[in-house]
């Protein structure tokens, strides 16, 4: 019987001190990282992986979890906490200025007779609300003729209530000291057109009209040569002009009194009033062919912000004296 050989017996595994060949990982070339055999101080060919909540130094490499298998470079760990942006300073602000408040309107309370009193008439301090635009054409028009010592005529035409007339006696006080003054209202004149040079030349100079003088003539002779050589300038406002107009085609009239301002050695400056918008055109289209026509300055109806002004201006001002 031949005897068979004695099985050895494997020493009992110490897992404390297995270690596994694992094939060694390669990393890019070039980058931030290397060979990990070259940064590995274990033997070639050998891998420790540690588990948690196991003592042993090595396992086998099929009981290690994904995460651990994982290269250096793929493993998902968390960020690096980044340090704080400087925070930006806030652009400081403009403060906001709140307006005054108004005082309303329905706060305001008022007798009948209160309220007649502040909205019956001109403004108690003289002021025209809501014709900024129509008194700076006006104003324009004095400083070029009268505070100048020059002739000029203009014509101011818009409906009835829009402060035509107004205006013009407001701008007439600012200049009344320069010229003199003469103001006609053409519905008052019973001739019409007949009456006007009568009537201008007894403003001018009554003593004319004594001596039986033409009116005409006599207003020609003052407007274009001041006896004496006085250097008097005469301003000549005619309101409600279209009551003036004659039968016919021909204006005489009229015609002859905004031609006088073209006149050699002219002192005259006239400003006419009326409703028509296109009476000088209409009317008086001899003045556009000799070059006399005059300044024209429409009035429009008032807005709706306008007429707010000038409720709140009345309310707010103090009534007339009785």
């Amino acid at each position: 019987r031949r005897r068979m050989p004695k099985k050895r017996s494997d020493p009992p595994l110490d897992v404390a001190q297995t270690t596994i060949d694992l094939p060694a990982t390669k990393k890019r070339k070039g980058g931030a990282f290397s060979d990990s055999r070259k940064a590995s101080t274990k033997p070639k060919g050998l891998a420790t992986v540690e588990v948690k909540g196991r003592s042993a130094a090595g396992i086998k490499a099929s009981d290690a979890s994904p995460a651990d298998q994982a290269p250096a470079h793929r493993r998902l760990d968390p960020p690096a906490p980044s340090e704080p942006a400087a925070a930006i300073p806030a652009k400081p602000t403009k403060p906001t200025v709140e307006p005054k408040p108004e005082t309303p309107v329905s706060s305001m309370s008022f007798s009948l007779s209160e309220m007649k009193q502040r909205f019956s008439g001109d403004s108690p301090d003289g002021s025209i609300v809501g014709r900024e635009r129509e008194k700076r054409a006006i104003t324009d028009f004095f400083g070029s003729t009268i505070c100048k010592k020059k002739p000029g005529s203009m014509y101011i035409c818009g409906k009835p209530g829009t402060g035509k007339t107004a205006l013009v006696r407001s701008a007439c006080q600012d200049v009344k000291r320069r010229c003199r003054c003469v103001s006609l209202n053409g519905m008052s004149l019973t001739g019409g057109a007949k009456d006007l040079f009568t009537e201008l030349l007894r403003s001018v100079c009554p003593g004319a009209l004594k001596e039986k003088m033409d009116p005409e003539a006599s207003l020609h002779r003052i407007f274009t040569a001041p006896k004496g050589g006085r250097d008097i300038l005469h301003l000549v406002v005619i309101d409600e002009m279209d009551a003036l107009l004659e039968q016919g085609p021909l204006q005489s009239t009229l015609c002859t009194l905004f031609e006088w301002p073209k006149l050699a050695g002219s002192r005259l400056v006239v400003v006419g009033i009326a409703n028509a918008l296109d009476l000088t055109e209409r009317f008086l289209p001899g003045l556009i062919r000799k070059g006399c026509a005059p300044s024209v300055v429409s009035f429009q109806s008032y807005t709706d912000t306008a007429l707010v002004s000038i409720l709140r201006h009345r309310l707010a001002s103090s009534p007339p004296a009785p």
